[in-house]
């Protein structure tokens, strides 16, 4: 809001100004659409202008760099989970119903050691919660 009021006072000085009005435009599209969705499936990864699905079976590892977590895929490579902050990772796990093993996974040369990997839950672990 602050934005949009502060780039409004500026379009409003020049007609040549008037593009930066898209700026807040931007920000807000880029607000609504980041995030991520957990399901049984996987994690659905939604950035301003597309959606990646990774199914639990590609995830090896999810560890924490600065304030955020970054998910590793088997085969190699990497990205970053939009709004997750390292203190979720364990109801990310429970809300896709996989069990969270805060010991193993991947570690890049850059990360901090990492959160857990997803493991398949049994049927009698699921039973029992």
């Amino acid at each position: 809001m602050i934005l949009a009021i502060g780039t409004l006072a500026l379009a409003g000085q020049r007609r040549a100004l008037l593009p930066v009005l898209v700026i807040p435009l931007l920000v807000l599209v880029w607000v609504w659409r980041a995030g991520v969705d957990v399901s049984d499936e996987g994690l659905r990864v939604r950035a301003m202008l597309g959606t990646r699905l990774v199914r639990w079976s590609q995830v090896s590892a999810m560890s924490k760099v600065g304030t955020h977590v970054v998910v590793h895929v088997t085969g190699g490579g990497s990205f970053r989970l939009p709004g997750v902050p390292p203190a979720d990772v364990p109801r990310l796990f429970a809300a896709g119903k996989q069990s969270y093993d805060a010991t193993g996974g991947v570690r890049p040369p850059t990360a901090a050691p990492p959160l857990g990997r997803p493991t398949r839950r049994t049927s009698e672990e699921s039973d029992d919660q």
